[in-house]
């Protein structure tokens, strides 16, 4: 019988779960499923729909987008999308709308920010009183 250490479990755990980071303001979780982001997305969407403010996803995948408009469980008039191909977006943009406080949450899809950046998105957030969710999926684009 073999024993495992700490780094090892954390290493098959990584390699089979979600990694996550939350802090109050600021979740930032990378999703090992094959289902896409989805999920994710039903969840958030039923946790801060009671809360009478926009959601706002920035670049969701498209078959993400499809399957939660299938959803029965999620109220759909509440959300807003933007395409970051089609808008100007930089982090200037989202801290900005993060401490307006017209969202209840922002989702920030398949994105990288460095830590000063997502630091910045959590005091922001908090000015706002608005969930920043950076959502990344490690499955490939074809």
């Amino acid at each position: 019988m073999s024993t495992l250490n700490l780094t090892s479990l954390l290493e098959i755990q990584n390699k089979n779960t979600d990694l996550s980071i939350k802090s109050h303001w600021l979740t930032v979780k990378n999703s090992n499923y094959n289902l896409g982001l989805v999920n994710e997305f039903v969840d958030i969407c039923q946790q801060y729909d009671q809360d009478e403010r926009w959601i706002l996803m920035i670049d969701p995948q498209e078959k993400d987008i499809a399957l939660l408009n299938q959803s029965r469980q999620v109220n759909r008039s509440k959300i807003l999308r933007i395409n970051s191909k089609k808008v100007k977006l930089n982090s200037t943009n989202i801290k900005t709308t993060l401490a307006k406080g017209n969202c209840s949450a922002i989702i920030l899809c398949n994105t990288q920010f460095a830590q000063q950046q997502l630091s910045s998105f959590n005091q922001y957030a908090k000015q706002g009183n608005t969930q920043c969710i950076v959502l990344n999926s490690s499955q490939k684009l074809h």
